[in-house]
């Protein structure tokens, strides 16, 4: 199994940096609250059996795009 608390901290990480930027004004808060909603999602995830691989590119690749599209909006509506 892999190690948990690493990639917590990893995402923990990320979301600081991120955080940062968007405090000083480089990337919208929204992209922000995106990527926090992924937290919850990596915890359920590793409680649950394993899937194939194909299925956690599809999911990887979506909510990329839902990180991505947030962060858009975000720099559109001003956020």
């Amino acid at each position: 199994m892999a190690n948990v608390h690493a990639v917590y901290r990893a995402e923990l990480l990320a979301l600081l940096g991120l955080s940062i930027g968007a405090w000083v004004g480089l990337v919208p808060w929204l992209g922000v609250a995106a990527l926090a909603l992924l937290l919850p999602l990596s915890i359920f995830s590793f409680q649950k059996p394993p899937v194939p691989a194909k299925v956690v590119g599809w999911t990887q690749m979506a909510l990329g795009l839902l990180v991505v599209g947030a962060t858009l909006l975000g720099t559109r509506l001003g956020w």
